[in-house]
């Protein structure tokens, strides 16, 4: 298991992620955060970069709302997060401030 803090540049967000390798052979992470938000994600590393979403977790309240967040190492030790949000099932994108 690999657990994530996480804290804003400004300190005023923070939160927790625990993640590991389900035996479905995918990355599941469940994230939570100061004021109680819960995110659940799953995805795989493939192509140099690790992919995990929401789209197909069952449960959801809104299941054309996808939260997608990818990590991808740098060569210089660093790692590049990016998060995009869909309203609409994945067919626009806008990137995430969380």
């Amino acid at each position: 298991v690999l657990v994530e803090n996480w804290s804003s540049a400004g300190g005023g967000y923070t939160g927790r992620s625990l993640n590991s390798v389900g035996g479905d052979g995918r990355w599941h992470q469940t994230w939570v955060d100061a004021s109680g938000g819960v995110l659940m994600l799953d995805g795989t590393f493939e192509n140099g970069s690790m992919t995990l979403s929401d789209r197909n977790l069952p449960g959801k309240p809104n299941p054309e709302a996808i939260n997608e967040i990818s990590w991808t190492p740098g060569a210089d030790g660093s790692v590049r997060q990016h998060w995009r949000v869909s309203k609409d099932g994945g067919k626009t994108w806008i990137p995430s401030l969380g």
